[in-house]
């Protein structure tokens, strides 16, 4: 019997750590030098680009700024490149109808859910075209045993900083990094509750693929002079995580 999205995805948050280095381990030469290719042919985008999915979720860059930047920030200095996209063959075109602003927003801040099909990172499970200047990039992204989601790299300009903040539980999807460029002034951090303190860790370019548990409050800074760029990889299930699983 064909597995649900509710199998796949049945430990919430909870059952995970904040961060685990996994056995998962690349090539950092050439997936670098593959992010320079892509880098040429598709470029960076920011948050508010319209053809990326988030742009679906937050309205303009005044409400983004100040959701996730941290004060005197601009989300000029966040950029992203996609590398999947959504399979409309799968999808009703009625899933694409515009959905008021402040309904997405809600929808992204409190239900941690997707109402839309353009607004759910798990369908975005295809390789771009760009992906075919990169192939050992792509044939890492075809190796894990959970289902392909959205994947991007994220780039962190010189002292910026992103808002503590809560993506989603890890009954929606499954996040991972790998570091191509950092330094030991880059951070990130994680609470279980707001009355506790952050506590912080640094993923090093050391080829090794991190799961990140997107579904606690978590913040991301580079506070150096140099940018930091990961490739932020979307999972659609959680057994790649079994052997990190709490006890």
């Amino acid at each position: 019997m064909m597995s649900t999205k509710q199998d796949l995805l049945s430990n919430t948050r909870h059952s995970y750590p904040y961060l685990v280095k996994t056995d998962y381990k690349f090539d950092l030469d050439k997936l670098r030098e593959e992010m320079v290719a892509i880098e040429k042919q598709n470029g960076w985008e920011d948050m508010t680009n319209q053809s990326e999915l988030v742009a679906g979720l937050i309205q303009g860059r005044k409400r983004l700024t100040s959701a996730f930047a941290n004060d005197g920030g601009d989300y000029d200095d966040y950029k992203q490149m996609i590398v999947t996209d959504i399979d409309r063959d799968t999808v009703n075109e009625t899933d694409f109808a515009q959905v008021d602003d402040s309904e997405k927003f809600a929808t992204y801040k409190t239900d941690m859910k997707r109402s839309t099909a353009i607004q759910d990172e798990t369908l975005y499970g295809n390789l771009r075209s760009v992906m075919e200047v990169a192939p050992y990039t792509s044939k890492m992204l075809e190796s894990f045993p959970d289902p392909l989601a959205r994947v991007r790299y994220a780039k962190i300009k010189p002292n910026f900083a992103i808002k503590p903040h809560i993506d989603y539980n890890t009954t929606y999807g499954m996040r991972y990094h790998i570091a191509l460029h950092t330094n030991d002034k880059c951070k990130v951090g994680f609470r279980r509750n707001k009355t506790q303190d952050f506590e912080e860790f640094h993923i090093p370019a050391d080829g090794h693929l991190y799961y990140f548990n997107q579904g606690f409050e978590h913040f991301a800074n580079n506070y150096s002079d140099e940018e930091r760029i990961h490739i932020v990889i979307g999972l659609g299930g959680q057994q790649l995580m079994e052997p990190y699983k709490i006890k």
